[in-house]
């Protein structure tokens, strides 16, 4: 019977809406490994992310995407392999909005009615491996659904010790792991530090980026990502039918998501003296500008559509409004994909 707690990681204390992001900085912390958490939202490819459920633009959106595929390779853009293990029991997509179920359905003694989840054993051994190591482990759904880290066990107790950067930090009972509101088993850890440099590192990030916004990812759902993930959120505003709640969590991810691509491309600017850069400079200059018009932009909606009650995106003004200034993003996107392109190509010049 062992007991090992780690130092909570300070990626918790991160303010951000983009929670996976904040769950890699803390594994990435526990490294040794000195990086910015706008740093981690770039390289990571979540600094350019957008993910939107057609019609209602219902919660789930934004992480309804394939989180071993994604999030192992933002793992590997940072300069890490990884080990993951994922359990989804629901078939159905999307899974409940917690805002608005009953809240006798996001309670403890709600966790333990339901199914114990089949991969629970390979997922304590690979929590307690990894914390064995010192590296917290990046989870969904401890609390509520959004990401958090483990960073310590008690076996006598049969307990994690986990936290969140939305106001979770307690201990969870180990068969509770995978019973939350979704029901999906999913966690994370860092295996071993892989040889990298600045230029893959921003090659690879890059690439990631593109391929999310040309929509060629993989994407295991219904949910509409990248570039035509804007026609979809216009059509939802033309249609009517706005659930309030998710689309002003959609709007504040997003709009979070491109106020850290602007910082990334700043530090970078500022920070990446070598020489190789050089040529990419003022592109990389004319990213940060861009990509803060476009997080201007997202702000706006933002101040419209307020989480969590959302404001009235179906009330014909207001909606109006959105798809003007969707259709302003659209157009400063497209022109930062066209930026990406160009820099992609010199990086990748033999």
């Amino acid at each position: 019977m062992k007991k090992a707690v780690l130092e909570k990681p300070e990626a918790v204390n991160v303010h951000t809406w983009v929670t996976c992001a904040m769950a890699l900085a803390g594994m990435i912390e526990s490294t040794g490994k000195k990086m910015s958490f706008p740093m981690v939202m770039g390289l990571s490819g979540h600094a350019f992310r957008l993910t939107v459920l057609p019609g209602d633009i219902h919660i789930a959106g934004p992480t309804m995407f394939d989180f071993t595929e994604v999030l192992q390779r933002g793992l590997r853009n940072l300069g890490f392999a990884s080990n993951a293990l994922n359990e989804r029991k629901r078939s159905e997509y999307p899974s409940p909005n917690a805002n608005l179920v009953d809240p006798a359905l996001v309670t403890a003694d709600a966790r333990k009615k339901r199914e114990l989840a089949q991969t629970l054993p390979e997922a304590l051994e690979l929590i307690h491996h990894s914390i064995d190591r010192g590296h917290p482990v990046l989870a969904w759904d401890l609390f509520i659904p959004e990401f958090g880290l483990i960073y310590g066990y008690d076996d006598e107790k049969r307990q994690f010790y986990a936290a969140d950067n939305c106001g979770h930090d307690k201990t969870l009972a180990y068969e509770d792991l995978g019973r939350g509101l979704v029901e999906d088993l999913f966690v994370l850890s860092i295996r071993e530090a892989l040889p990298t440099d600045e230029r893959t590192m921003l090659t690879q990030a890059i690439q990631a980026a593109l391929d999310h916004y040309r929509g060629s990812a993989h994407n295991p759902c219904t949910a509409i990502h990248g570039l035509p993930a804007y026609t979809a959120w216009q059509e939802a505003y033309q249609q009517g039918g706005i659930e309030p709640n998710g689309n002003a969590y959609t709007t504040a991810v997003a709009h979070d998501a491109r106020r850290y691509a602007a910082l990334f491309w700043a530090e970078i600017a500022d920070t990446w003296t070598d020489s190789a850069f050089d040529i990419i400079r003022p592109d990389i200059r004319e990213a940060a500008v861009r990509y803060e018009k476009i997080a201007g932009h997202f702000a706006e909606l933002c101040r419209i559509f307020p989480f969590p009650a959302g404001g009235e995106p179906n009330h014909p003004e207001y909606s109006q409004q959105a798809i003007a200034i969707l259709r302003a993003i659209e157009k400063e996107e497209q022109e930062a994909v066209r930026l990406l392109e160009k820099m992609l190509e010199t990086l990748t010049v033999k």
